[in-house]
């Protein structure tokens, strides 16, 4: 969705930009050791908004730009797509032990939540609508995931009023633990590409810097809570 080509000198600034997005994160989590990582109130999670912010508005902006039916699809955050995993033998076990998935709440006034609504017509329904009343949440309409250990939430299905959420900012809605964790065992960014992590092997170019600087710092903590 994000994808273009760079230069030599633009990876090069991206690299230096990522490097400190990096030390930053790791001074916060440093100074921060009296806080469980675990505590969604950590300022690194506040540090990832950042970046988060960023994302939710590209995933947003196209209901507002594009024709119907014409709005760009993305088929996966933070790592690389699926063909080039399954290319080079890179499990994604994030959804195989889905039957033992625990479930937490989403609150829109205070996660950060993505979607990606498609059609215009139904955006202003539910914009129209929900503006004047209270979010409800509907178990046959609504089905979302919470990404560790980003903690983001992810609407998988309601995407229009699901959307209208993210923007009052009001409503809850159960969601699904989606551990990433597995996949840093095998790859790794530099905020310009995806690597095979045993050998270095260049996969394929991140979809955006933001979605990079957030997958590294999902490493960082991990390694603090291990």
């Amino acid at each position: 969705m994000f994808w273009k080509s760079k230069n030599k000198k633009e990876e090069r600034i991206i690299n230096i930009k990522f490097e400190n997005s990096m030390l930053m994160a790791k001074n916060i989590i440093n100074e921060n050791t009296n806080i469980s990582l675990d505590d969604s109130e950590h300022p690194i999670y506040r540090a990832i908004h950042i970046f988060a912010f960023s994302i939710q508005s590209r995933l947003l902006q196209p209901i507002m730009t594009t024709v119907e039916y014409d709005i760009p699809k993305i088929d996966n955050l933070f790592y690389p797509p699926y063909h080039v995993l399954k290319e080079n033998n890179i499990p994604l076990e994030i959804y195989e032990d889905s039957q033992n998935t625990t479930s937490v709440m989403l609150d829109f006034s205070k996660d950060v939540v993505f979607s990606i609504p498609w059609s215009p017509r139904r955006f202003i329904g539910a914009i129209s609508n929900i503006s004047r009343e209270e979010w409800l949440y509907h178990e046959l309409n609504h089905r979302a995931v919470f990404i560790e250990p980003f903690k983001i939430g992810l609407i998988e299905n309601g995407f229009h009023s699901g959307s209208v959420g993210i923007l009052n900012r009001k409503g809850v809605l159960p969601a699904e633990n989606l551990k990433m964790h597995c996949l840093y065992d095998w790859i790794e960014t530099d905020g310009v590409y995806f690597y095979k992590k045993d050998s270095r092997k260049k996969l394929c170019e991140v979809q955006s810097f933001e979605e990079a600087v957030i997958f590294e710092i999902g490493r960082l903590i991990i390694n603090h809570t291990r």
